[in-house]
């Protein structure tokens, strides 16, 4: 399995933690999940296609026309609001954990 990200998701990854936890090396940490995560492409290609999909949270746009350009499978999300009508499947973070434990 590959977990790709977007350099958004990324940077606020580390902004969430970083306000929570005074103390938090996310460098070494994230370094440590190096290995098994692929950073993908989000690009003027990505936001152009975004801005035409008149979605009404462009955010979610530009993470799901990275997810489609990257060739992700899944989408994992609390926002399912904002990924209606997705043509790529969709999981809260319990879902997908649930559907891995049953499919190991």
């Amino acid at each position: 399995m590959k977990i790709t990200l977007t350099p958004l998701t990324l940077a606020k990854a580390e902004y969430m933690v970083g306000a929570h936890h005074d103390v938090f090396d996310f460098e070494k940490r994230f370094g440590n999940l190096n290995p098994f995560i692929e950073i993908c492409d989000m690009n003027q290609i990505q936001a152009n296609l975004a801005l035409e999909s008149r979605r009404k949270d462009f955010e979610n746009a530009l993470l799901y026309q990275s997810a489609v350009g990257a060739g992700c499978d899944v989408i994992i999300t609390r926002d399912f609001k904002g990924f209606e009508h997705s043509l790529i499947t969709i999981y809260s973070p319990e879902q997908f954990l649930e559907e891995q434990t049953h499919a190991t």
